[in-house]
C-alpha cells in the first residue's frame, strides 16, 4: 500500500506513521511543545527526519503535517454535525470540543501534535474496555490513565 499524502482521507497506514511520530514526540519530551513553535520551527522538522530514518520512511514533512492537519480539522466538522444532530454525545460547548487547532501550515507543532488517531481497537480507562470500531477518530489524551474518544466513525466527509 503506498502513502497518498494528498489524498483527502487519511489511510490506515497514514494514522499509523502520524501515531508513530507522536509517539516518538512523547518519548523525546516533544508532544505537545511549545518548543516546537520557536521559531525557525525546524525541531518538529529535525524530530520527523530522525523518526522517518528509524523506520525507513520517505515522506515529506509539510505535505504530510499538512495532510494531517487537514483530517483533523474535517473530523472536527465532522464530528461537531454528529453531535449536534444527536448521533454523538459531547458534554460542553462547540467551544469547548477539540479546542485550539491548528490550522493547515504545514507544521508539527504544540497543537498538531496534540492529537492522534486511533487504532482499529482502542483500550481506555484503567477497566481494560475495548471499543472496537473505531476507524478516523481522533482522540487527546486527558491524563495518563484516560482517554477522551470523540466519536465512532468510518469515515471522514
Amino acid at each position: 500500500m503506498g502513502l497518498h499524502a494528498n489524498a483527502q482521507v487519511i489511510t490506515p497506514k497514514e494514522r499509523m506513521i502520524w501515531n508513530g511520530f507522536v509517539d516518538y514526540l512523547a518519548i523525546k519530551k516533544f508532544k505537545g511543545s511549545a518548543e516546537l513553535d520557536k521559531p525557525p520551527r525546524e525541531k518538529s522538522v529535525q524530530l520527523w527526519k530522525d523518526y522517518c530514518k528509524a523506520i525507513n520512511l520517505k515522506l515529506d514533512y509539510h505535505e504530510f503535517v499538512s495532510h494531517v492537519q487537514r483530517n483533523i480539522i474535517a473530523y472536527r466538522k465532522y464530528a461537531w454535525q454528529k453531535i449536534k444532530d444527536g448521533k454523538a454525545t459531547f458534554n460542553g460547548t462547540e467551544a469547548d470540543f477539540m479546542p485550539g487547532l491548528s490550522t493547515v501550515d504545514g507544521w508539527a507543532g504544540s497543537r498538531t501534535t496534540t492529537y492522534k488517531f486511533p487504532p482499529d481497537s482502542l483500550t481506555v480507562g484503567l477497566t481494560g474496555e475495548k471499543i472496537a470500531g473505531f476507524k478516523n477518530g481522533v482522540y487527546t489524551e486527558l491524563g495518563k490513565d484516560s482517554l477522551l474518544l470523540l466519536i465512532n466513525s468510518n469515515r471522514l466527509h
